[in-house]
């Protein structure tokens, strides 16, 4: 059965932070003060979320599951894929 989850990630930092969607390695720009929005979606019997945090870098791992990341509404491209 496919299923949705989203959740949300503010950089609350006073630099930018670069999101990473895996194991696809798209990479996003975050600034400062900024919010995304990240959509999983995936079979709920098979996928896995995991989130990592680095310094300066979150990574999303999202094993069985399409993803994409919204700010303001609109569907963000990657910065470098």
């Amino acid at each position: 059965m496919r299923k949705g989850i989203s959740f949300s990630y503010k950089n609350c930092s006073s630099v930018e932070i670069k999101l990473i969607l895996e194991p696809w390695a798209r990479e996003y720009a975050i600034l400062p003060g900024k919010a995304v929005q990240i959509y999983c979606i995936g079979d709920v019997t098979e996928a896995i979320i995991e989130v990592e945090y680095t310094e300066g870098c979150v990574s999303v791992y999202g094993w069985g599951a399409e993803m994409s990341v919204e700010s303001d509404g609109k569907v963000l491209e990657p910065c470098f894929e």
